[in-house]
């Protein structure tokens, strides 16, 4: 069900912002993508599920920004919060996009928490 609610967020961005380009990745344990998306049909299919390791995908954002093949504007991570944090936070303005029944928001180690609703 939260990946339903969190495609359904990634649409609506993509409504209200048209001309948005990012960049969409999967993260269970490991790492899926990066998926490109300049427009809503773009969305792929959700893969993976279970566990949840946070690290990969700052780990691999680190490295981009250190290599300066990334310079983006915003990190958008849509999580239940219940994995394993990185201990750094990243470089750039983070927003955690978490479920009602998500982790608690003083258990975010870095970032802003926006509520969805299901």
């Amino acid at each position: 069900d939260d990946l339903d609610d969190f495609l359904s967020e990634i649409k609506g961005i993509f409504l209200a912002y048209p001309n948005l380009v990012c960049e969409l990745f999967f993260c269970d344990v490991d790492l899926a993508g990066p998926y490109l998306l300049r427009n809503i049909k773009d969305v792929p299919s959700p893969l993976g599920g279970g566990g949840t390791d946070l690290c990969p995908f700052f780990d691999l954002m680190s490295k981009r920004l250190a290599a300066g093949s990334l310079d983006p504007d915003l990190l958008v991570y849509l999580t239940d919060g219940y994995g394993r944090f990185p201990h750094d936070p990243p470089r750039k303005p983070m927003i955690w996009v978490v479920p009602e029944d998500g982790l608690e928001d003083d258990q975010f180690p870095f970032g802003q928490i926006v509520r969805i609703n299901s």
